[in-house]
């Protein structure tokens, strides 16, 4: 097991807490006004790569990214760009499966698998990668989440939950302790991150 760094204890213990969300009601203004969306369906007709999607973010370009079964996807509004699995490239996409996406202010894109963490740098357009750290089947749930500005990520794959040090990219296994009075059951299928610091889980 790899030594954690001088700034983080060897385990951890992280209390997985419940925030109810408020429902936030429109002003009184605005509930008389009409709003019209236009709604377009993408997929392998309109040339997405497969059917079958498990992530979608935006960026602050408005490029739209998608995690799916084939690999990493994005789409500029008119076209789709394809990074496939490439075995044999190591500044390639290191899994064939995506399935949570993360997005950094800097335009860097995260891509979760299986077995992998791939990021794509977007000054270079190649991929960093790393494999995660614990054991268990190919079948889960996975998320990411950026924890603060230096760099550290909370990385989810199965019931294996790590801490991810962008600069090193090194990964340092997390203990995590679910309180099931408050979340009785159900599996975290996904987690994020807002710009008030508070965590949130989604489960089934």
């Amino acid at each position: 097991m790899p030594k954690s760094p001088a700034s983080f204890p060897e385990k951890y213990r992280l209390f997985i807490r419940w925030y109810l969300a408020m429902l936030v009601i429109l002003p009184s203004g605005l509930q008389g006004q009409q709003f019209h969306f236009e709604i377009t369906q993408l997929g392998p007709e309109q040339g997405l790569p497969g059917d079958e999607v498990q992530a979608i973010a935006q960026d602050k370009w408005g490029y739209l990214w998608f995690g799916a079964v084939e690999g990493l996807i994005r789409y500029d509004g008119r076209s789709f760009r394809h990074f496939s699995y490439a075995p044999e490239d190591s500044t390639g996409l290191a899994g064939k499966i995506v399935t949570a996406l993360h997005i950094e202010s800097s335009g860097d894109v995260w891509a979760i698998g299986h077995q992998h963490i791939s990021r794509l740098d977007r000054k270079t357009n190649l991929f960093v990668n790393r494999h995660h750290s614990g054991e268990g089947p190919k079948t889960g749930a996975w998320g990411i989440a950026q924890l603060d500005t230096t760099g550290r990520f909370l990385v989810k794959v199965n019931d294996n939950w790590e801490i991810l040090e962008k600069g090193t990219n090194e990964l340092y296994p997390l203990q995590v302790v679910v309180d099931r009075e408050i979340i009785p059951s159900g599996q975290i299928m996904t987690i994020t991150r807002d710009s008030s610091g508070f965590l949130w889980l989604g489960t089934d």
